[in-house]
C-alpha cells in the first residue's frame, strides 16, 4: 500500500480547540452559509425581493462565496481524519475495531468546490434549461423554511381573506380514496420451528416455542410433553390458538432504514397520530413474509420433550405436519458460592472457595478474579464439568436416540442424559499478597448450550502482617525520665502496615525487688505504652484480629526514677568591728539537674515581704550576700526551688532573722553614677548642696571646699540630725571674683554610735559665673521689621534666639488689637535657636526668662513681634448681572432657549481665583461646576438650552493662597436666578399615515393635525409643493403654495379653499412646516420637522387577466389594477361582500371553496377615486371525487376459481373519466409493484363496476368530471377533455 501523505498541522492548535469542536463549527458555518445563499437566491429570483450588491444572488458572487468557504476550511487545515484505537485501549477481545476516518486531501476540496459550482450554474445559469428546473426544485426544498419566514410562494390569499396553501385546498388524496385488495388462498401446513432443539426452562424464564402455519387458520393444536425424570407422556390441546404474522428479521427493516416503508401519499394531510398509526401498519406489512405464514407461540415452564402431534383448521381439516425436530426442554443451569469457608486470611495461608453448579452435564463455568483493589480482572473458564464420553454427542443426535429408545421401550432411562446434576467445586485461593480479592461468577452453560448470567460475588481479604517498635527518638540513648508527680510517662509506639485493630504484648522487668515484673497487652491504637514504674519495658509480641505481627527495633525502653530537687542552705552573719552586724551570707548546696531557681523573700520590720529569685546556671553550690541599707530587724526566708525537671518544689526554710546596723554613709543627691554633680551659683558668693545620709544618726559630716588654682582646701564640719540635709556653702572670694570653679568634697562621717569612716563619694563642682541667660525675637537689629503675614488659620512660627543652658522657660503676652487687653502665655524651649509657635494675628511681647539654673533677661529691642493675616478671596455676582431681589438673589432678564447669555462676576483674591457654583436646571438634579480665572470681573456662561427657571449659587471660592475660602459674606449677591422661555414648537401628530387625494381636490379632509407648543397665540407658516417625480414641474408657479395662519389654540388642522389651491397633477405632494412663533417672541425654524406626504392619484380601475369565467377549487384568479398603489378592491363571494387592499398592480385570490365571485370595483386607499366599470363574474366548481369500496380498504380472500367485484363511486358533474391501477397486495407487500393501469372515459353515471379473478389491490389515481380534474401524480386543475389520456399496461 502506498504511504499516506503527512497530515497538515491545524492552524488552530488542538490544545486550544479540539478536533471535534473545530469540525462542528466548520460544518455549521458551511451549512449556514449555503442555506442563506439559496434562500436569498429564491427570494430575489422567484419573488422579486431587492438584491443588495453584496449578496450572492448572481453566478459570479455565488461562485466567489463557495470558493471562499472551501478555501477557508482548507487553509485552516481542520482535522477531518481519525487515528485507529491503540491495541491497549481496552477493547474487548473479538470486538470489531472502528476503522479510522480518511483525512480529506486537497483533491477532495477541489471536488467539493466544483460540486458547489455545478449547483450554482444550474440554479443561476441563464443560457441553459437547467436554471429554471433547479430553481423549482430549490423552491420545493426550501418551502417549509420560507413558510415560517412568510415567504413561501405556495401560500396565497383565499377568497375569505385568510392565507391558504394550494395543496391544503386541493388535497387529491381526500378526493381519491379507498382500496380493494383480493387474496387467493393456498393449501395449509404446520411445523414446530424452535430456535434450538434443546433449550432450558424454569418458572421465571418460560420458553416460547413457535408453531408456524402456512396458509392456514388453525382451530385446534395438539402437542405432547414427555417428562425427563419419569418418562411419562402428557397430551395437551390448544383451542383456537391466537396467531400473528411471521415477521422477517427486524434488523433488515429498522424504522430508520433507507428502504423502510413510508406512509401512503394520501396520508400526508392527516393528523400526527394517524400518520404514526399508518406508518406502523405499513412497516408491519413490510415485515411480513411473502408466503402468508403465521405463528403461534407455545409458552412452557416445565422441562420435558415437546412434540407437535396434530393441527386442525377452522373447517376441521387436518393440516399437514412438516417434518421438524422435537424440542427438549431441560432445567436451566445455575451456579452460586457456598458461603461456608472463611473470608479473612493471612499472607501465604492455604484456602479455597466452594462453588455449587447445577444443570445438564457437561457444564461450563466462567468467573472473574480481581487480585487486589484497582487491578484489572482476569477471566477463567472451567469446562467439561461432570461430563463423560457419551455426553460429547450433539443434542440433536442425543434427542433422536432418546426418541428411538422411547418408541421401543417407554421409560425414564432414555432421557437420563437430560436430568439435572449438582456438583460442588473447590476454587483454590492465591494468598501471597495482602489486599482484597474478589471472585465473581459470571456465566454458566449446560450441555444444550443454554447460558445463564450469574451475579454472585465472594470477597477474600488477606490481611497484612503489621510491625511495631518503640519510637527511636524516645527510647534510644538516655533512659526515659519518670517524675514523681503521679502522672507517669508514655513510651511512644510506631506501627507499620496496620489495617486492623492490633494489640502489643509488653513485658516489664523492674530494677529492684520493690516492684514485681508483669506482662500485659496494650492496644496499639493508643499510640503509646503508659508506665508508672521505673525499669525495662520490652515488646514481646504483636497480636491482630486475624494475623500475628512482628517486633522491630528498638523493642526495649529504659525508664528511670527522677527524684525532686533538694537544697541545703545555712546562713552566716557579716559583722563590723564598730557597727556590729551589717549583713548576712546564705550558702546553698543544691541537688537535682541544673539550672536551678531559688525563690526567697526579705522582710524588714514593719514592711511587707519582698520576693526575689536567684538563678544558678551550671554549678550546684552558690553563695548569696545581703547588705541592708537601713537599720532594724530583717528576716530572710527561702520558699521554693526549681530545676530542669521539677517546677516550684516548696522548701521548708530555712529562715534567718537578724538586727542589722548598716555602716553610715553620705552622698550628694545631684551626683550621677559615672560623674560628679555640677551646680551654678548664678554670680552669687554662696551655693546650696543637698546631701543624703544613711546609718544611725545623728551624724557629724566633714567636707572641704577646693579652688581650681591649687589653693589650700578649706575644711568644715557640720552636725546633722536628718537623713537629708542642705549644705549652705560660702564660696571663696577668689573664686567669686574670677568666675572660676570650686569643688566641694565629703571627707568623713561619724554616726550616732561614734563610728567614724572616711567617704569616697562623688564630688560637687560649683561653676561661678556672672553671665545671665537672654532671649529675644529675630532679627536682632533694632531697625529690622519683626513681622509675619500668614494665611488665615495657619500657625505663625516666631524665631527666638536664646543664651544659657537648656531648657528655657519664658512668658509672653498676646494682644489681638491695640485696644484689646493682653493675654499672658508661657512656653518651654529646648534649643538656642528655637521658634515660638503662635496662632492668630496681633502683637506678641516677651516678658520673663529662666534657663536650667538662673533667671535671665529679655532683650529690649527684640521683645516684640507682629503677626498679620492675608485676606481670604471673595466672589459675588456683579451689580450688572441683574437687579437685587428681596430674597437677596440677582434676577436676570429672561431669554429664549438657545440664546447665549452670560452674567458678570466680581472676584477678589490672589490670581488665579477658582469659583465653585451649583446650577439648578428645571426638573433636573443640581450640578456642581468649577472654573478658574485671572480676571476680576469674568463672565459666567449661563445655560439656555433647557427651558424653565434656572438658579446659580456660588458655594466656594479659592485663590493661589486659599484652596477653599467658603461663601463670601457681605461681598454681594451669591445667587442668580433667570427664566429661559421655551421656543415655540410645531409638528404633525403623525406623518406615517399617507392621505390620498384625487387630481382637482383641494387640501381638506381628515388630515393629521399640527400640535403646537409654547405660549399662544401662534403664527405658523406652511408650504405645499409636489415632489420631483410629480406630473407638475416643481418650478411651476402653481406648484408651490405657501400660507400663514394665526392660531389661538395648541392644535390646528390644515385646510384650504378650492379658490386658493387645487391639486393640478398626480403624484406625491408634501405639506411642510416652515416656521412658528409664540407670544413670547421666541421663533423656531421647523425645517428639520418631517413633512406630511400626500398621494394625489388618478381614478382607479380593475379588469380580469383572463377571459375564463369557470375555475376549479385550488386555482388562482388574477386581475389587473390601474392607477396608483395602494388599491382597495370591492368584491362579493357567495353573497358576502368583502374589501381587500393591494399594494401591487396585480390582484389575485386562490379559490379555496366552490361558489360565485363577483368583482364590483377598485379604488385607491380609503375608497377614493373609485372606478365605475361594470362588475365581472367568475364561477368556481368543486373538485370531483372517486371512492373505491365506499372509501375504505376492503380485503377479500378468494379460493382459486372465484370472482370479486370492484365498485367505483364517482361524485361530481358527468361525464367522468378516471384511471385505476392494480398493484401487488398492499397489506402483504412493503413496496407493491404496479401490475396494470387502465383509463375509463365518458362515464355518464355515478358508479362503475368490474369483476376480476386476479390477486392484487385496486385504486384510483386520476379523475375528471365536466369542469375539473384530480390526480395523485400530476397537478390538479381544470378539465382537459381535448387531451384525454389512453393508458394501458
Amino acid at each position: 500500500m502506498a504511504a499516506r501523505a503527512p497530515a497538515r498541522e491545524p492552524r488552530i492548535p488542538l490544545a486550544v480547540v479540539d478536533a471535534p469542536t473545530q469540525r462542528f463549527y466548520a460544518a455549521a458555518l458551511f451549512a449556514g452559509a449555503q442555506v442563506w445563499k439559496f434562500s436569498r437566491i429564491a427570494a430575489v429570483h422567484l419573488w422579486g425581493a431587492p438584491a443588495p450588491v453584496w449578496e450572492p444572488t448572481t453566478l459570479s458572487r455565488a461562485l466567489l462565496l463557495d470558493f471562499a468557504l472551501v478555501y477557508a476550511v482548507w487553509w485552516l487545515a481542520i482535522p477531518t481524519g481519525g487515528a485507529p484505537a491503540p491495541a491497549s485501549s481496552g477493547v474487548a477481545p473479538g470486538a470489531q475495531a472502528r476503522a479510522p476516518r480518511r483525512a480529506l486531501t486537497t483533491f477532495d476540496y477541489v471536488l467539493a468546490f466544483f460540486a458547489l459550482a455545478a449547483v450554482d450554474v444550474a440554479v443561476l445559469g441563464r443560457d441553459t434549461h437547467l436554471g429554471p428546473v433547479a430553481s423549482s426544485a430549490l423552491t420545493t426544498a426550501l418551502s417549509p423554511v420560507l413558510s415560517m419566514m412568510g415567504l413561501d410562494p405556495a401560500v396565497h390569499l383565499g377568497l375569505g381573506g385568510h392565507r391558504v396553501r394550494e395543496r391544503d385546498v386541493v388535497r387529491p388524496w381526500a378526493h381519491l380514496t379507498g382500496q380493494h385488495t383480493v387474496h387467493l388462498l393456498p393449501h395449509g401446513t404446520a411445523r414446530l420451528a424452535p430456535e434450538r432443539v434443546c433449550q432450558c426452562v424454569d418458572a421465571s424464564t418460560p420458553v416460547a416455542l413457535p408453531v408456524v402455519f402456512h396458509h392456514l387458520e388453525p382451530a385446534l393444536l395438539e402437542y405432547s410433553v414427555t417428562d425427563v425424570e419419569r418418562g411419562t407422556k402428557r397430551m395437551l390441546t390448544v383451542k383456537a390458538p391466537k396467531t400473528r404474522a411471521l415477521l422477517r428479521d427486524a434488523v433488515a427493516y429498522a424504522p430508520n432504514a433507507d428502504d423502510a416503508p413510508d406512509v401512503p401519499p394520501h396520508a400526508r394531510g392527516l393528523s400526527l397520530q394517524e400518520r404514526k398509526r399508518l406508518r406502523a401498519a405499513a412497516r408491519e406489512r413490510a415485515l411480513r413474509t411473502d408466503d402468508g405464514e403465521t405463528v403461534h407461540e407455545l409458552r412452557l415452564t416445565q422441562p420435558g420433550l415437546v412434540r407437535l402431534e396434530r393441527v386442525l383448521d377452522k373447517n376441521r381439516n387436518e393440516a399437514q405436519l412438516v417434518d421438524a425436530p422435537d424440542v427438549l426442554l431441560v432445567a436451566c443451569p445455575a451456579a452460586s458460592f457456598v458461603h461456608t469457608a472463611p473470608t479473612d486470611y493471612c499472607p501465604n495461608d492455604d484456602g479455597a472457595l466452594s462453588v455449587r453448579v447445577a444443570g445438564v452435564a457437561p457444564l461450563e463455568l466462567t468467573y472473574t478474579h480481581v487480585a487486589q483493589d484497582g487491578a484489572a480482572p482476569t477471566t477463567h473458564t472451567l469446562s467439561r464439568l461432570a461430563g463423560d464420553a457419551r455426553r460429547d454427542d450433539e443434542p440433536t443426535r442425543r434427542i433422536a436416540a432418546a426418541l428411538a429408545a422411547l418408541d421401543a421401550a417407554p421409560g425414564a432411562d432414555a432421557l437420563a442424559f437430560a436430568q439435572r446434576s449438582t456438583l460442588d467445586l473447590p476454587l483454590a485461593l492465591d494468598l501471597g499478597a495482602p489486599g482484597v480479592q474478589t471472585y465473581a461468577l459470571t456465566h454458566v452453560r449446560d450441555a444444550c448450550g443454554s447460558a445463564r448470567a450469574v451475579h454472585d460475588v465472594a470477597e477474600v481479604r488477606v490481611h497484612a502482617r503489621a510491625s511495631v517498635h518503640f519510637d527511636a527518638r524516645a527510647c534510644t540513648g538516655k533512659p526515659r525520665k519518670l517524675l514523681r508527680d503521679g502522672r507517669g510517662v508514655d513510651l511512644p509506639l510506631v506501627l507499620a502496615e496496620a489495617d486492623a485493630p492490633w494489640s502489643v504484648e509488653v513485658q516489664y522487668t523492674p530494677r529492684d525487688a520493690a516492684h514485681a515484673p508483669w506482662t500485659r497487652r496494650v492496644p496499639v491504637s493508643e499510640g503509646a505504652v503508659h508506665v508508672t514504674e521505673p525499669g525495662t519495658y520490652t515488646l514481646a509480641a504483636l497480636h491482630g484480629a486475624h494475623c500475628a505481627g512482628t517486633i522491630g527495633a528498638p523493642w526495649t525502653c529504659e525508664v528511670e526514677d527522677v527524684p525532686p530537687p533538694r537544697a541545703d542552705i545555712h546562713f552566716e552573719s557579716i559583722d563590723d568591728a564598730c557597727a556590729g552586724t551589717i549583713g548576712v551570707k546564705a550558702l546553698s548546696v543544691l541537688e537535682g539537674e541544673p539550672p536551678f531557681r531559688l525563690l526567697y523573700e526579705v522582710q524588714r520590720q514593719g514592711e511587707a515581704p519582698r520576693r526575689q529569685v536567684r538563678v544558678v546556671e551550671h554549678q550546684t553550690r552558690d553563695q548569696l550576700e545581703f547588705w541592708p541599707s537601713t537599720e532594724g530587724l530583717v528576716t530572710y526566708r527561702f520558699l521554693a526551688l526549681d530545676d530542669a525537671n521539677y517546677a516550684h518544689v516548696p522548701l521548708d526554710g530555712p529562715s534567718f532573722t537578724q538586727v542589722v546596723h548598716p555602716l553610715a554613709d553620705a552622698a550628694f543627691t545631684a551626683t550621677r553614677d559615672a560623674e560628679d554633680a555640677v551646680a551654678r551659683s548664678c554670680g552669687r558668693a554662696q551655693t546650696d548642696a543637698e546631701v543624703a545620709l544613711t546609718g544611725h544618726g545623728p551624724w557629724e559630716l566633714t567636707y572641704s571646699v577646693r579652688q581650681a588654682n591649687g589653693a589650700p582646701a578649706e575644711h568644715r564640719t557640720v552636725a546633722i540630725n536628718t537623713s537629708r540635709y542642705t549644705l549652705h556653702v560660702d564660696l571663696p572670694q577668689d573664686v567669686v571674683r574670677s568666675d572660676a570653679r570650686a569643688t566641694i568634697s565629703l571627707e568623713r562621717l561619724r554616726d550616732g554610735k561614734g563610728c567614724e569612716r572616711r567617704l569616697a563619694t562623688r564630688d560637687l563642682r560649683v561653676d561661678v559665673s556672672h553671665t545671665r541667660p537672654t532671649a529675644g525675637f529675630l532679627p536682632g537689629s533694632a531697625e529690622a521689621a519683626r513681622a509675619f503675614t500668614v494665611r488665615d488659620g495657619a500657625p505663625a512660627r516666631l524665631p527666638v534666639r536664646l543664651t544659657g543652658d537648656a531648657p528655657w522657660h519664658l512668658t509672653y503676652t498676646y494682644r489681638p488689637t491695640p485696644d484689646a487687653p493682653s493675654e499672658v502665655h508661657s512656653a518651654t524651649l529646648h534649643h538656642a535657636n528655637d521658634v515660638l509657635t503662635v496662632y492668630g494675628p496681633g502683637t506678641y511681647t516677651l516678658q520673663t526668662l529662666r534657663d536650667a539654673h538662673c533667671d535671665g533677661d529679655v532683650l529690649e529691642p527684640q521683645q516684640t513681634f507682629e503677626v498679620a493675616v492675608r485676606p481670604r478671596p471673595r466672589a459675588a455676582f456683579a451689580p450688572a448681572a441683574g437687579h437685587l431681589a428681596a430674597n437677596g438673589s440677582a434676577l436676570r432678564a429672561p431669554v429664549c432657549v438657545g440664546v447665549a447669555d452670560a452674567a458678570p462676576l466680581a472676584l477678589h483674591g490672589y490670581a488665579p481665583v477658582s469659583v465653585r457654583y451649583l446650577h439648578q436646571a428645571p426638573q433636573r438634579a443640581r450640578e456642581a461646576h468649577t472654573f478658574a480665572t485671572s480676571e476680576t470681573t469674568p463672565p459666567l456662561p449661563l445655560r439656555t438650552d433647557v427651558a424653565g427657571w434656572h438658579t446659580y449659587e456660588i458655594t466656594d471660592v479659592g485663590d493661589a493662597l486659599y484652596a477653599s475660602a467658603g461663601i463670601s459674606t457681605g461681598a454681594g449677591a451669591q445667587r442668580l436666578e433667570q427664566m429661559v422661555h421655551p421656543r415655540a414648537r410645531a409638528h404633525f401628530a403623525s406623518t406615517k399615515v399617507r392621505t390620498a387625494f384625487c387630481v382637482g381636490d383641494t387640501l381638506q379632509g381628515a388630515l393629521p393635525r399640527v400640535e403646537l407648543g409654547g405660549t399662544p397665540p401662534f403664527e405658523l407658516r406652511m408650504t405645499l409643493r409636489p415632489d420631483a417625480a410629480s406630473a407638475m414641474p416643481a418650478h411651476d408657479a402653481r406648484a408651490t403654495y405657501t400660507f400663514t395662519r394665526h392660531i389661538d389654540d395648541t392644535h390646528y388642522t390644515p385646510q384650504l379653499d378650492a379658490e386658493a389651491f387645487v391639486f393640478g397633477a398626480s403624484g406625491t405632494w408634501t405639506l411642510a412646516l416652515d416656521e412658528v412663533r409664540d407670544a413670547t417672541g421666541c421663533a423656531a425654524s421647523l425645517a428639520d420637522q418631517p413633512a406630511l406626504r400626500l398621494d394625489v392619484v388618478e381614478t382607479a380601475g380593475i379588469a380580469p387577466a383572463s377571459t375564463r369565467t369557470d375555475y376549479c377549487v385550488g386555482e388562482q384568479i388574477d386581475y389587473v389594477l390601474q392607477g396608483m398603489p395602494p388599491w382597495t378592491v370591492h368584491y362579493t363571494f357567495n353573497g358576502r361582500e368583502r374589501r381587500a387592499t393591494s399594494k401591487s398592480p396585480e390582484f389575485a385570490r386562490t379559490a379555496d371553496e366552490p361558489g360565485t365571485l363577483v368583482v364590483h370595483s377598485a379604488a385607491h386607499q380609503q375608497n377614493q377615486c373609485r372606478s365605475t366599470r361594470a362588475a365581472t363574474t367568475a364561477h368556481i366548481h368543486a373538485l370531483p371525487s372517486a371512492r373505491v369500496s365506499s372509501g375504505r380498504h376492503r380485503v377479500e380472500s378468494l379460493h382459486r376459481g372465484h370472482e370479486a367485484t370492484i365498485t367505483f363511486t364517482l361524485t361530481g358533474e358527468p361525464p367522468f373519466a378516471f384511471t385505476y391501477q392494480r398493484t401487488e397486495p398492499v397489506d402483504t407487500v412493503a413496496r407493491p409493484r404496479v401490475l396494470e393501469t387502465h383509463t375509463v372515459e365518458r362515464v355518464e353515471g355515478h358508479t362503475y363496476s368490474l369483476r376480476t379473478t386476479q390477486e392484487g389491490t385496486w385504486s384510483v389515481v386520476w379523475l375528471q368530471d365536466r369542469w375539473c380534474q384530480v390526480s395523485l401524480g400530476e397537478s390538479s386543475g381544470p378539465a382537459a377533455w381535448d387531451a384525454a389520456r389512453h393508458i394501458t399496461t
